[in-house]
């Protein structure tokens, strides 16, 4: 698949990259103090295996665990550590569903 912005793909693009294991995540941090919690998502990434989600996980959820539990929340953190390590929140079926309805032939009521 050539190089494009994501929000220009077609939904046979989409099929094809997902059938070849493919898929768009988020990844979550947080940053804990006494008296509050902040968390926010990454940028979306385009990741082609599980292995590299997993590998672009390590960050965040090193980041969580050093700096997430300071505000009391001990477990939304755990739960980001695990999601994070975990490949990271999958977003594809949005982006396709996106595409889906950016599609003239959807428009059109022929999808």
């Amino acid at each position: 698949m050539t190089a494009k912005p994501i929000s220009t793909w077609t939904p046979e693009e989409f099929q094809t990259f997902m059938d070849s294991g493919g898929k768009i995540v988020t990844y979550t941090f947080q940053l804990g103090c006494i008296f509050f919690t902040y968390d926010w998502e990454s940028k979306p990434y385009v990741v082609a295996t599980k292995q590299e989600a997993i590998g672009l996980g390590l960050w965040p959820a090193i980041f969580c665990i050093l700096l997430g539990w300071w505000g009391g929340s001990i477990f939304s953190n755990l739960g980001f550590i695990r999601d994070n390590l975990g490949g990271g929140e999958d977003l594809t079926h949005i982006y396709l569903e996106e595409s889906i309805n950016r599609d003239p032939r959807a428009q059109a009521g022929l999808l």
